[in-house]
Parts: C-alpha cells; structure tokens; sequence
C-alpha cells in the first residue's frame, strides 16, 4: 500500500493525486488549485489552470487554460489549448 499522495522529481511536484477528488496529475502536470474531481493528466502543464470536472488531457500543454469547462479530452500536444470553458470537446493532434 502506498500512502503518499505526490511524488517529487528533482525537487518539482512530479505526479500526484487523491482519493477523495478523483484527481490523478503525471508529469509536473495539473494545478495546486484545481478544485475539481475526476481529472486525469499527463504531460508537462496539461491542464495547468484547471478548476472543472471530468478532463483527460494528454500531452504538453493539453488543456493548458482550461478553467470551468468539463467532460473536455486533449490528446497531443497542445491539444484544446485555449479552451477556456468549453464543454464537451474532444481533440487529437
């Protein structure tokens, strides 16, 4: 059983996450502020500025500035960079 709940990688936030939110966050990816539940990142940045619920971003910057809009998933590399609050998209690059 692992009772961590971030790891660090040269002194950063590598990867964290919660139980109680949902949250999983790889790759100095996520926010400290995220508020939201049920979000899945990986990927340096994706979702840096995220409070919303139920994103999957995957790749650098995916869903960079992200804020309100949920059930978003961002595949690539800076996939749904500027979606702020747009909900219900899908991309791939």
């Amino acid at each position: 059983m692992v009772s961590a709940s971030g790891y660090n990688l040269g002194g950063s936030l590598f990867a964290t996450g919660s139980t109680s939110s949902g949250n999983a966050y790889v790759g100095f990816s996520g926010s400290a502020a995220d508020s939201g539940l049920d979000n899945t990142s990986v990927g340096y940045e994706s979702l840096a500025s995220n409070t919303a619920n139920y994103n999957t971003a995957s790749g650098v910057e995916a869903l960079y500035y992200n804020t309100t809009g949920s059930y978003n998933t961002a595949s690539g590399i800076g996939s749904l960079y500027y979606n702020k609050t747009g909900t219900l998209n899908t991309a791939i690059q």
